[in-house]
């Protein structure tokens, strides 16, 4: 069945012509040389029939292997039935032109994160964990912007259980952007030549038709043979390499040398030196994961192991854990013991630098010198104690499904595979390599995003470069771009953050990318480790005349976009007044925000939001809330640049009190209640937010038809009133009185409202209904009256006093002492 996959881009989009992917030189290889194969001679090694090739004279395997490559033709492109693309290219062919192709051709957009998939095939076996643990980690991968996923992509085993997986993400999200990559064998696809036909235009189909040199015939249409599987369909980009021959998996190590050379090219949009993060997971598998293991290692990819998942995953976590405690001295532990280049006729030669030191050299993630160990003898001294023991289990997992290779393995004492795959486990599992695994168990609650970003950060920091230069820094801002693109704080606290702000690049871009993308975690941490969002959001003279004070705060998080399609949902917008001549619903100006807020908590609330110092001061004076003798004061400063620099720290602290008090509002405006808690915890008086927090979201409640939306403001209504009894009891615990002068105490930096007020018009019932709350409106009741001594004389004292319209209320009614009197009334008198 095929699948509706979408290309990342329409055809529309990426247009490009025949003549541009030719300037490419993308060649594939044909053979023309027939070499007999084993089992049947009127079959080449190629696997291919005799009379398919133009030297029919047999030929012996050495001449056969370079004859294969002289003969190149022009590879083929085009769109397959699911609009994903292809690409027909040799397995030799330049990492530069297949960049090419990608980025300038198939116009990919450049991959924040390269995820590769090896694992289970032939005998990989489906466990309810794995479907629904490892589905629900890659789903969760896969939906995050510009990652790339690269698979063998082949219709069987766990590569399927990927495609299902993308494929549940395109059904909730047609729109997706997510690409994936599928790296197969041309001669590999059953049915390629009817897969890559049915959707290119008549040029296309008459040049992959001249190139039809299939061992296929009409009988094997339906019939799978070995070394075949049919593509899955939910990848969008293919790229088909061929060597010459089919139905033969093997592609080398193409996989990982193109993602390895993706990775090091540069992020160019945000012009950063900062390199593309590159994992593979491994789920299962056999010896060929193994082996796959092991280029990616050597390639510096860090690697993420599902344990639980079977086979070749299983048995490297189990011998990642007993090879924990391999001894070795302490000044090798981070050297990397090559096996490739090593050999006997090495052991008179000079030493010398190879090509893969060389590589290491170049690559800035390369984790220790890459030595060779001429004597082939230092990793079997590393795993000296387990040698016998892994050899076994090796062997095991190599005979025990194949009962043709269990035969052969009686018949022959040395099985040079198995000594192969030992050296590449030993290889994989010395301790200067060990930083580069991670295990993830199947049965852990742990997040497998977060298991990938772990093993990417411990590749980087085990790095021997200079994290302080400018690339270090790079590198280290685009880990945190992809911690806070997977809410990944943990693995950020401890890789990246640790305990310091110093090593972040434009650390106030990526405070408000956490403001804007709902991540309160990543907010609390640049808090915490001592960022002042004064200086993200006001300019540092924040009383200046001239200056709109919020202009940046209200442009940043005030927008139509957050307040309409914010996550999670707000009713703010239903506050909004819209005119005529401006109806989008977004706050342009502090007159509107002011506004907004007199229509959700009430007019007693005076503005709090000014465009300059002396506009707010002239708001205050208006309305009585300052003061004269500091108008006055204000007037007689002339100079004016002398006032400023002799208030800089108050106004440096003022700001800091207004903008957490900004903060804490606009997150509950915009229903991002984590949020405010988090800024609830830096607010010095907490009282009357939280109470004010209650009004706002009950004013929202009461827009709330039905739906969990309206249950969730009701347990945050809840929590929040909560939080205000618990301060208020706290205080009343410590100081009775003082806690009831909180009560009715004005709040200058929320509008010169008291917790009262806000309480009762919010209808929080149990704040009014706490001892404090009740002491404190007797207080304004009894007023001068000693509310102390209320025995039935006093009351009688009383009755006289009202009957007598005043005249007998001084000889006899108690008055509290002249040094009591007054304190709260006074709070109270002047709302």
């Amino acid at each position: 069945m095929v699948s509706g996959t979408r290309s990342v881009q329409s055809q529309a989009e990426i247009d490009f012509s025949k003549e541009d992917f030719d300037k490419l030189g993308i060649k594939y290889p044909v053979c023309q040389t027939f070499c007999p194969a084993e089992v049947d001679g009127d079959t080449c090694k190629c696997k291919r029939k005799r009379s398919r090739h133009r030297d029919r004279a047999p030929h012996d395997a050495k001449k056969w292997e370079s004859a294969i490559r002289t003969d190149l033709l022009p590879a083929h492109y085009g769109r397959l039935a699911n609009d994903a693309w292809f690409a027909h290219l040799d397995i030799e062919t330049e990492l530069k032109k297949v960049e090419k192709l990608l980025f300038e051709l198939w116009k990919l957009p450049e991959p924040k994160l390269i995820i590769s998939i090896i694992g289970g095939a032939k005998f990989f076996k489906l466990t309810d964990r794995l479907e629904s643990n490892f589905i629900k980690g890659i789903v969760s991968v896969a939906e995050k912007a510009n990652s790339w996923i690269v698979t063998n992509g082949y219709q069987v085993g766990i590569v399927q259980l990927v495609g299902q997986a993308l494929e549940k993400v395109r059904l909730r999200n047609n729109d997706s952007k997510m690409i994936a990559i599928g790296i197969c064998k041309w001669g590999s696809v059953k049915n390629v030549h009817k897969l890559t036909t049915i959707k290119n235009n008549a040029k296309n189909k008459r040049r992959i038709n001249r190139s039809d040199d299939s061992d296929e015939d009409e009988n094997s249409h339906d019939i799978i043979r070995r070394g075949e599987c049919h593509l899955e369909m939910n990848h969008t980009h293919y790229l088909m390499l061929d060597d010459g021959r089919y139905r033969y998996f093997n592609s080398k190590d193409f996989r990982t040398k193109l993602c390895s050379y993706i990775a090091k090219k540069p992020i160019q949009k945000k012009q950063s030196k900062a390199q593309t993060p590159a994992v593979t997971i491994v789920v299962e598998g056999g010896l060929d994961t193994i082996a796959n293991i092991y280029y990616d290692l050597k390639n510096n990819i860090p690697v993420v192991i599902i344990n639980g998942s079977g086979r070749a995953a299983d048995f490297l976590s189990r011998w990642f854990s007993y090879a924990k405690n391999v001894e070795t001295d302490p000044k090798y532990a981070e050297e990397v013991y090559g096996i490739d280049e090593l050999g006997t006729n090495l052991l008179s030669q000079e030493p010398i630098e190879t090509k893969t030191q060389q590589k290491s050299k170049n690559r800035v993630d390369v984790h220790a010198d890459l030595h060779l160990d001429l004597s082939k003898k230092k990793l079997r001294e590393l795993f000296h104690k387990y040698e016998n023991e892994m050899r076994e289990d090796l062997r095991n997992l190599l005979y025990r499904d194949d009962d043709s290779n269990k035969k052969k393995a009686e018949k022959q004492e040395p099985d040079t595979k198995l000594l192969d795959t030992l050296d590449q486990v030993m290889f994989c599992l010395q301790p200067g390599l060990r930083s580069q695994i991670t295990v993830y168990n199947l049965d852990s609650d742990n997040d497998l995003s977060e298991t990938i970003f772990e093993s990417i950060c411990k590749a980087y920091n085990k790095s021997p470069k200079d994290k302080t230069n400018k690339k270090g820094i790079d590198e280290r801002s685009a880990l945190l771009d992809l911690a806070m693109g997977w809410n990944c704080i943990y693995v950020a606290k401890e890789f990246v953050f640790q305990n310091s702000l110093d090593n972040i690049q434009d650390r106030n871009k990526y405070f408000i990318h956490a403001l804007t993308h709902n991540l309160p975690t990543f907010v609390y941490e640049f808090l915490k480790l001592g960022l002042n969002p004064a200086d993200v959001f006001f300019s540092k003279t924040f009383a200046s005349r001239q200056n709109r004070r919020y202009k940046t705060f209200i442009d940043t998080l005030y927008t139509n976009d957050l307040i309409t399609n914010g996550k999670p949902e707000t009713h703010l917008k239903y506050f909004i007044d819209v005119s005529e001549q401006d109806d989008r619903t977004c706050v342009v100006t502090v007159k509107k925000l002011n506004s907004v807020l007199r229509d959700i908590i009430g007019d007693y609330m005076y503005d709090l939001y000014f465009n300059t110092e002396d506009e707010e001061q002239d708001h205050r004076i208006k309305w009585g809330l300052t003061q004269r003798h500091e108008q006055k004061h204000r007037n007689n400063s002339k100079d004016v640049e002398s006032r400023m620099t002799s208030t800089t720290a108050a106004q440096a602290e003022k700001a800091s009190k207004y903008i957490m008090r900004d903060l804490f509002l606009w997150a509950i405006l915009m229903n991002r209640i984590d949020m405010a808690k988090v800024f609830l915890c830096f607010v010095k008086y907490r009282i009357c937010p939280a109470l004010i927090a209650t009004k706002i979201l009950k004013e929202y409640y009461a827009k709330t038809i039905y739906g969990t939306t309206k249950d969730e403001y009701e347990a945050n209504i809840k929590y929040f009133e909560k939080y205000a009894i618990d301060c208020l009891d706290e205080c009343n615990q410590e100081d009775p009185d003082r806690a009831c002068q909180l009560v009715v105490q004005q709040n200058e930096l929320y509008g010169y409202v008291t917790c009262l007020q806000v309480a009762s018009d919010a209808r929080d019932e149990k704040f009014i209904a706490r001892p404090s709350s009740a002491q404190a409106m007797h207080c304004i009741w009894f007023d001068k009256i000693n509310k102390k001594k209320t025995d039935n004389l006093s009351y009688v004292a009383l009755m006289f006093g009202i009957f007598s319209l005043g005249f007998l209320a001084s000889p006899l009614v108690r008055y509290r002492e002249n040094e009591k009197v007054g304190k709260i009334f006074y709070l109270y008198k002047r709302i």
